[in-house]
């Protein structure tokens, strides 16, 4: 199957890609783990899972990135790991997919919080004040206000010439939880997270109070 094969070698190339010294590399299916296997994306810290239901017996270790490789049958274990772990990248489609999820190594910590869209405003930030390259830096917003349907939100981590290092984007509602995924390669240095309310149809950025976008919610230290 020549599409299956060009996909399974998209998921490859995208592992090593995301591959560092704490990354876990999981196969929610031996299906799965034959197919992208195929092109020995990595050959150490490997899980394959021998069904859907076979999900981890423990929490995922502190500090760890989850390579997590999916499809419409493993549904179970993107539940699982949503739960446990911050989800902060897709690589793939619904046929089959990476997916990237981080455990944090520290608590979250408040953040002060300034940021306003009309009748919405961000109530809470938590996250963490440092990451490492091939970390997940974990968030969790809370909004309050009119929560209108068909607005999207995507946090970005930038880099001091705006370049975008990491996104996440989710639909508006009350609370979210998610993940920046910072690359292997990303270099040591500050990085400004950052915030973008936009429409979904139209993908058009909607200024925050101040006439802004995106709006700046802090910096955070990629350390060596």
């Amino acid at each position: 199957d020549p599409e299956q094969a060009a996909r399974a070698q998209a998921i490859a190339d995208a592992v090593r890609a995301a591959w560092s010294d704490h990354a876990q590399l999981v196969y929610g299916s031996p299906e799965l783990a034959v197919w992208v296997g195929m092109h020995d994306p990595a050959a150490e810290r490997v899980t394959v899972l021998r069904d859907a239901s076979a999900l981890p017996a423990g929490p995922v270790e502190a500090g760890a990135t989850v390579l997590a490789v999916v499809d419409p049958t493993t549904e179970a274990l993107e539940q699982w790991l949503d739960e446990h772990t911050y989800r902060a990248a897709t690589v793939g489609d619904d046929a089959a997919a990476l997916v990237v999820y981080g455990a944090p190594a520290e608590p979250l910590a408040a953040q002060p919080v300034n940021a306003a869209w009309g009748d919405v405003r961000l109530a809470t930030l938590h996250t963490q004040a440092a990451t490492q390259p091939g970390h997940v830096l974990p968030v969790e917003v809370e909004f309050a206000g009119a929560i209108e349907p068909g607005i999207g939100v995507s946090l970005r981590l930038l880099a001091s010439d705006g370049a975008v290092v990491a996104s996440s984007d989710f639909l508006l509602q009350q609370a979210g939880r998610l993940g920046l995924f910072a690359p292997p390669q990303a270099a040591p240095g500050a990085y400004t997270l950052a915030i973008i309310l936009y429409d979904r149809a139209t993908l058009a950025p909607i200024d925050d109070e101040r006439g802004q976008t995106p709006t700046l919610l802090g910096t955070v230290q990629i350390l060596p």
